[in-house]
Formats: C-alpha cells, sequence, structure tokens
C-alpha cells in the first residue's frame, strides 16, 4: 500500500472532488478498525481523508466564535449517560480519521473493548465556500453508524471566505437522499442525547444562546438555579409582606 500523500487544496465549488465519502457497500464491521485507532497523530492539525494527510486550516474569527457558541450550548443539553467533545479524533475506514467541530458520545465505555463508544450526534462549523469537507465527514460518519450528523454554515457556502458572513444557519444530513437539509431557524433539535430539546436559534445568537442554556438548566433542576429561584421568590414574598 502507497503511503498517504499530501491532499492539494480543497476543490472549489462547482469543480469536481475527489472527497466522496466510503460507500455502506463497500465495508463491514468486521473491516473497520477501532475508531481510537489512529492515522492521524492526536493533538496535531493532522486528518486523513481516504489516506490522504490534510492539515485543518486555523479558524477566522466567524468561525472561531461559532465554534465556542455551539460549545456552550450544547454542553448544558446535554442528556444523561452523554459526553461531549470537540475537535475528538474518529477513524471511520483504513483511509479516514478525522475530527468533527463537536461530538456527543455514551459516557459509558464500550463494553467489549473497555475504549469510548461511537457519537450518536456529531456536528461540523464550515466557512468554506464548499461543503466538500462536511459531506465527506458525514457520509464516512453515517456509513460508519453516527445516528446524526449536522453542519453549521457560517454565513453560506455562496461566498466566499474574504467576505464578512452575515448569516449563519443549520443543515442536518438526510439518510434518505444522502444530501444535506436546511434546518429551519425556529426548531428544536429533539433526540434521546439532548435534554430539553436544544433550539437551533440558540446556536447562534449569543442571546438566544443564553436563554436555551437558562432553561436547560432550570429544566434539569440544576441545584444553584433552583436555590437562586427559591431564595429570589421568597424574598420576594418578604417584600410584598413588608408593603
Amino acid at each position: 500500500m502507497d503511503p498517504p500523500r499530501q491532499a492539494p487544496p480543497f476543490a472549489p465549488q462547482g469543480s469536481s472532488s475527489s472527497l466522496s465519502g466510503s460507500p455502506a457497500t463497500d465495508r463491514s464491521a468486521d473491516d473497520l478498525p477501532p475508531i481510537w485507532e489512529h492515522l492521524a497523530r492526536p493533538e496535531t492539525q493532522e486528518e486523513y481523508f481516504d489516506g490522504e494527510l490534510r492539515l485543518k486550516k486555523p479558524a477566522t474569527p466567524p468561525h472561531a466564535r461559532q465554534h465556542f457558541q455551539l460549545g456552550a450550548v450544547l454542553g448544558p443539553h446535554l442528556a444523561k449517560g452523554y459526553l461531549g467533545a470537540l475537535e475528538m479524533l474518529t477513524r471511520t475506514s483504513r483511509g479516514s480519521d478525522f475530527a468533527p467541530s463537536a461530538s456527543v458520545y455514551p459516557a459509558a465505555p464500550d463494553p467489549v473493548s473497555g475504549e469510548r463508544q461511537l457519537e450518536e450526534l456529531a456536528f461540523e462549523v464550515c466557512s468554506e465556500p464548499s461543503l466538500e469537507v462536511p459531506t465527506f465527514k458525514a457520509r464516512e460518519l453515517v456509513n460508519h453508524g453516527v445516528r446524526r450528523v449536522f453542519c453549521i454554515v457560517v454565513g453560506g457556502v455562496e461566498q466566499p471566505p474574504s467576505k464578512e458572513f452575515a448569516e449563519n444557519y443549520l443543515l442536518e444530513w438526510s439518510h434518505g437522499t444522502g444530501d444535506w437539509s436546511r434546518v429551519p431557524d425556529d426548531a428544536v433539535i429533539e433526540d434521546r442525547c439532548l435534554e430539553p430539546g436544544m433550539p437551533v436559534r440558540g446556536l447562534f445568537d449569543a442571546k438566544a444562546g443564553k436563554k436555551a442554556v437558562m432553561r436547560a438548566l432550570i429544566a434539569k433542576k440544576n441545584r444553584v438555579i433552583v436555590e437562586a429561584l427559591a431564595k429570589d421568590f421568597a424574598e420576594g414574598r418578604e417584600g410584598e409582606s413588608e408593603a
């Protein structure tokens, strides 16, 4: 087998792409390497796509802020029994090993290997003019067994990265069509990994994100929040009595 080679720059939107993702029919569970057996060196910018080494690009401010917002809102919505991670490597095939922007996976280790289990949800933040890389990752992850894959588009793929991005929106990978579909901004992501459901608008808007986090903590009866609310309620009652 030839050693992995450095890939050329990502193809521009509208051009042919060498990244297609491994078809599910080309693999069996027995042939897949463990998700923790990495081609890429951990703690580096390395990712492997079908045997090609690609270095992950440092983020621009809009991309970095969106990544920060995703983690801030996703964490408090995790259901009991699940963990979240940012930029965690996952080996999806013999030639592919990459890190989704965010992953949600069971807290319990795999009962056979003792290692971590495969993520159930994956999120990718994209500010490239093309969806080539998120699409490749989505196909690989879904083919490997990840239940749901989302892509947060920073500013819209029609705009070149040199322009200021004005709009962010969410896509979800469709198992039925094998393509992306847009998630309405006013939707709520309902899933067994999330408690309560996570409002999509909270992923983009800082104010909406803070409200979503507070509602999630209240719904989970977070002790600090419950005590603070009880104190405010008691103080309000006392104020009414004095009046």
